[in-house]
């Protein structure tokens, strides 16, 4: 895990001062070594964290057969399969490093290589024969890649804050992505950045760059394939997930430092943490695993009970952070320094407490939880996409009877269903934001705002769970989980893990039944089927959702004048952006005179980023 940079000039000016400020800005992805390839217009930089192979040979930029100059951030985990099979072909190797297997696996198989690798990543190789700058991004986008091109140099980097030292920055707010998170608390949904002119590889794309020529192309690597229809029982099924899910933790564990987990008292978590111990225990491995917890001092948001039966029951060594308002308050411009663009809500301090809690106690690399919500159903908006399909192919009976379990285990009323259902199609979204906007922003907002579009522009009819899991891992929700997770965790120089987006689980997954993952009201079914004999019963049982939250509502009760302040800030450095009218809804919010919304907070985290990084509004 390490932190690239990039920088090609098109006037043939001196790169190399710029190129090591680039590199410089990013020291918490790589603290363990430096280093820089310089060739004529072209330079690459790299900062380190070392994972596998410790030594000097694992530093970067790499180099193979005279030819090919890497920076590579991530890890690639059937890298010893794929070694094995490039040496057979003759390809000889000086490290103990996924890195060098790339290169070789680029030499032999070029493009399709990407089809080959198991993992995590983002990566630029030049190739110094071909004069040619090859870039590309994992399937789901796990690692980081952006890029920026002006009338005199094309750079990229790991984070956004790399490009403000180049000489020709303009650090201008694009309005279109500012009104979606606004309005909906949407981040990372496409290729454009909170900023203008900053894009970001899309996932599972590939750019390829024209040194002599100075263009580029991008192009999509990979598409998410699914198995045929032709289902086996759901015990073959829960027994293949099982299989997947332990393999990939598994392949997780491969690393030359301590490796910990991030566990809450969610079933996602729980399950790795449990599967981490399993695996130890067959290795052989005395070794105490250690899990760091996120909890509360108030119990509405506390998950303490929950956590303490998984540690017992897994015989770990726990940490427990408390997520204090006092701490928040000091840490709020770091974070936003360290996200690079406005977050949605203050959760996200929680696993920052998480990972630095980690890094205290000597912990590298940290598995996580993210993914399974979205590939196996775990949100509670999947009941409207299940009630919806249901509805449209006319199976009554199985629609009653889901309808009945879900009030049964959930206690939703009818009110709940029907909004349910009319939220999964797109004129229900569209409703949704007509409601929500309603009474903070008006009909329309400030003029400077005309033209933007109303409603996500991406969002579609989705009749089936898969539809609308394909739309969460690929386009909504999980896009900007995994932008949180990466920068809270490679602040503190931790790298972070998730084996529920190993493609293979992925696929399986999306290919199941509606009735695997959703049944008789309980979510994730078939995880629950596959660990009913390795959790915890409370943990199995569960069926509420809280993942890594803070006391977000009571800290605005308890601190108004903090909250109002803030809010006050935000509208002046927003220049009129944002309607007047939303400090009188939110000032009417913090008196109680209204229910409280959770909007507040990103209308706050968005001006404190307005100031931080000076953004411009044309």
């Amino acid at each position: 895990m390490c932190g690239i940079s990039g920088l090609i000039s098109k006037s043939n000016s001196d790169i190399r001062n710029t190129l090591h400020r680039m590199t410089d800005i990013i020291a918490h992805r790589g603290p363990d070594y430096q280093d820089f390839y310089i060739h004529q217009n072209i330079g690459l930089g790299h900062r380190r964290l070392s994972i596998i192979d410790l030594s000097h040979a694992g530093n970067q930029p790499m180099h193979y057969l005279e030819r090919y100059h890497i920076v590579f951030n991530g890890e690639i985990y059937n890298f010893k399969e794929l070694k094995t099979i490039l040496e057979n072909e003759g390809y000889h190797f000086k490290s103990h490093t996924d890195t060098e297997v790339v290169m070789a696996a680029w030499d032999f198989w070029k493009e399709d290589c990407l089809n080959h690798f198991n993992g995590m990543w983002s990566f630029a190789i030049y190739d110094q024969r071909e004069n040619q700058l090859f870039c590309a991004r994992d399937r789901y986008g796990i690692k980081p890649f952006y890029y920026i091109s002006t009338a005199h140099l094309f750079a990229f980097g790991s984070e956004i804050k790399q490009f403000t030292v180049l000489p020709e920055w303009q650090s201008v707010l694009n309005k279109q992505a500012a009104f979606d998170f606004l309005s909906w608390s949407f981040s990372d949904t496409s290729s454009d950045t909170f900023f203008q002119n900053v894009s970001q590889l899309p996932a599972g794309s590939c750019l390829k760059y024209d040194l002599q020529s100075h263009q580029y192309q991008i192009t999509k690597w990979y598409k998410i394939s699914v198995k045929s229809s032709d289902y086996d029982s759901i015990e073959d099924q829960t027994k293949q997930f099982f299989e997947l899910l332990k393999s990939s933790v598994e392949y997780r564990l491969m690393a030359d430092v301590k490796v910990g987990s991030c566990l809450s008292g969610g079933m996602d978590s729980t399950s790795i943490v449990m599967l981490v111990n399993s695996i130890l225990r067959s290795q052989g491995n005395a070794e105490l695993q250690e899990t760091v917890s996120a909890v509360s001092r108030n119990k509405t948001y506390d998950e303490s009970d929950y956590i303490r039966s998984v540690v017992e029951s897994a015989n770990c060594k726990s940490h427990f952070v408390y997520t204090e308002f006092d701490d928040f308050v000091s840490d709020f411009d770091s974070i936003i320094w360290h996200q690079d663009e406005p977050f949605g809500s203050s959760s996200i301090f929680a696993q920052w407490k998480v990972f630095q809690t980690a890094r205290e106690n000597g912990v590298t690399v940290m598995l996580d939880g993210q993914g399974s919500d979205e590939i196996l159903a775990g949100y509670m908006q999947f009941f409207g996409n299940l009630f919806l399909s249901l509805l449209s192919s006319m199976n009554m009976s199985d629609l009653i009877k889901e309808v009945k379990s879900a009030c049964a285990l959930h206690g939703f009323n009818f009110k709940q269903i029907l909004r349910f259902i009319v939220s999964a199609t797109s004129s229900g979204m569209f409703y949704h934001y007509s409601v929500s906007m309603s009474g903070k922003l008006g009909a329309r907002w400030a003029k400077n705002t005309e033209g933007l579009i109303p409603f996500p522009y991406w969002k579609k009819a989705n009749l089936s769970l898969s539809a609308e899991s394909r739309e969460q891992l690929l386009y909504s929700k999980l896009p900007v989980l995994l932008h949180n997770e990466d920068r809270n965790s490679m602040a503190h120089s931790i790298e972070s893990r998730v084996p529920f987006l190993d493609y293979r689980l992925v696929e399986f997954a999306l290919s199941l039944p509606e009735n695997y993952k959703i049944n008789q009201g309980r979510t994730k079914y078939i995880l629950r089927n596959a660990m009913k004999d390795i959790l915890p019963g409370q943990i199995i049982n569960r069926h509420d959702k809280m993942a890594f939250v803070t006391a977000e509502e009571q800290w605005v009760k308890e601190n108004p004048a903090f909250f109002r302040n803030e809010i006050k800030d935000s509208l002046g450095m927003s220049e009129s952006f944002i309607n007047e009218s939303t400090k009188d809804f939110f000032d009417q919010m913090i008196d109680g005179f209204v229910p409280f919304d959770y909007s507040l907070f990103r209308f706050i985290c968005f001006g404190r980023w307005l100031k931080q990084f000076n953004v411009k509004i044309s």
